[in-house]
């Protein structure tokens, strides 16, 4: 089986907070909903290079193939070298959610 990703959503990007960070920032919003397809069982085989012919079965997580996600991200310029930026990225769904983020500084030659 082959396994894909289906996507649909939006993204809103924008200058904001001229006022705030006293020069504009880059600010941005996303919403998608996801459906996972292909293999989705979530048991396999396992076993030792040493010893191929003893394996066991390992059962994964059952979670849904269906997923609404979310993020943020904010990018404010500190330099002529570049920006100082926040990102954070949530995923809902039924048996499993995930939320990330970063900070950071990226550099720009």
């Amino acid at each position: 089986w082959t396994t894909g990703t289906v996507a649909l959503g939006g993204r809103w990007m924008g200058l904001i907070g001229s006022n705030i960070f006293g020069r504009e920032a880059l600010a941005e919003f996303r919403v998608n909903a996801a459906q996972d397809m292909g293999d989705h069982r979530g048991k396999t085989g396992v076993g030792f290079l040493a010893n191929p012919g003893y394996t066991q079965t390992v059962r994964g997580a059952k979670v849904g193939t269906t997923a609404l996600q979310i993020g943020a991200g904010l990018s404010v310029p500190v330099g002529p070298q570049g920006p100082v930026f926040i990102n954070g990225n949530a995923d809902f769904r039924d048996g499993a959610n995930s939320v990330n983020g970063s900070v950071g500084y990226r550099y720009d030659f």
